[in-house]
């Protein structure tokens, strides 16, 4: 029987400029979902990006507080899926 993993994905989801504050107010209204999401979640993949992204920041911060598996690239968390 195949075994589900529930890895939330965190990284950078729009470019930042000036016309993107339609897209920053959406996603500061969808926080909520979002953390619900990785309160549900058995680890967190950081993605490229990540560094210079506020949202994956605050993500990061909670998985660790939450005490989830934290991984640094796909191929990590593939490795975690593989074993």
């Amino acid at each position: 029987m195949n075994q589900y993993h529930r890895i939330y994905i965190a990284g950078p989801l729009t470019p930042r400029s000036d016309d993107q504050n339609h897209a920053v107010e959406y996603l500061g209204n969808c926080r909520q979902m979002f953390r619900a999401w990785l309160e549900a979640a058995e680890a967190i993949v950081l993605i490229p990006g990540r560094e210079n992204s506020f949202g994956a920041k605050a993500e990061f911060e909670l998985a660790v507080k939450l005490g989830k598996k934290v991984f640094y690239s796909i191929e990590e968390a593939k490795k975690y899926i593989q074993q």
